[in-house]
């Protein structure tokens, strides 16, 4: 069971005894995808059904999912093994860490608790965790019931990932290093707070004072324009505490 790995973090694909399996059914992708989701765990026939057809049923569909297990196994001897039959559904089973998804949570949390006692080995994980995504979670499966919820997770995990690799490179100081990336993310991502606070405390490490201000005010300008919004009291304090105390009152 330990040579195989199913990864989430982009189209679901597997790798076995190290050769990367690509499927090309996208119910056998939603299948896998279902249980490693779960991996570990029996996943009932009815919850797998609803997955693969939802509301259009076929006339046997505990033949139909049995006919597609029988495909997923048939992808490899590694895969045949870790799909296991259960009373009343199947399961994956395999080790956690084994799954894409599971092992870039795991490596994120260590590297967050490392943020400040030691950012340059933080940002090495980080960014060994980001190398893990090989596009949008799940690739073209993220659109479907059963994985909308996990796919908005994962995405939400990856950001704040991004946001946390800068801010633990400010602090092992390289903020020079990576203002032209946070200003790109704070125009891309303008309704969260935190990019734009990154780039503000980037500029103030690398000396940047005058900057911070004409920064901030264009980051006010752009969130009136385009959505009507005020910037939140928590970065008008850290723009004041910055020296940006004319802009903020504008909005105060």
């Amino acid at each position: 069971m330990s040579q195989l790995c199913v990864r989430l973090l982009g189209p679901v694909e597997v790798e076995a005894c190290g050769t990367v399996i690509t499927i090309g059914r996208p119910k056998v992708r939603t299948l896998l995808a279902v249980l490693a989701l779960d991996v570990g765990r029996v996943v009932s026939n009815d919850r797998l059904t609803d997955a693969l057809w939802g509301l259009d049923l076929p006339d046997d569909p505990h033949h139909a999912l049995h006919m597609y297990v029988s495909r997923l196994r048939k992808l490899h001897p590694a895969i045949k093994q870790a799909v296991v039959t259960a009373t009343c559904g199947y399961s994956l089973q395999l080790a956690s860490g084994h799954i894409d998804a599971v092992r870039f949570e795991r490596v994120t949390a260590a590297a967050q608790r490392r943020i400040r006692s030691n950012p340059r080995l933080a940002v090495r994980a980080f960014d060994g965790a980001l190398a893990m995504w090989r596009g949008e979670a799940l690739g073209d499966l993220g659109y479907k019931e059963f994985a909308s919820g996990t796919v908005r997770r994962l995405e939400e995990l990856r950001l704040t990932t991004i946001e946390d690799r800068y801010d633990a490179a400010i602090r092992m100081g390289a903020a020079a290093e990576v203002l032209p990336q946070l200003h790109q993310l704070a125009r891309e991502h303008a309704l969260r707070d935190r990019p734009i606070e990154l780039l503000l405390q980037a500029m103030q490490e690398a000396g940047k004072h005058s900057d911070v201000r004409s920064a901030y005010r264009e980051y006010c300008e752009r969130l009136e324009r385009d959505y009507g919004l005020p910037p939140s009291p928590g970065l008008r304090r850290l723009a004041a505490s910055n020296g940006s105390r004319r802009t903020e009152t504008a909005w105060a």
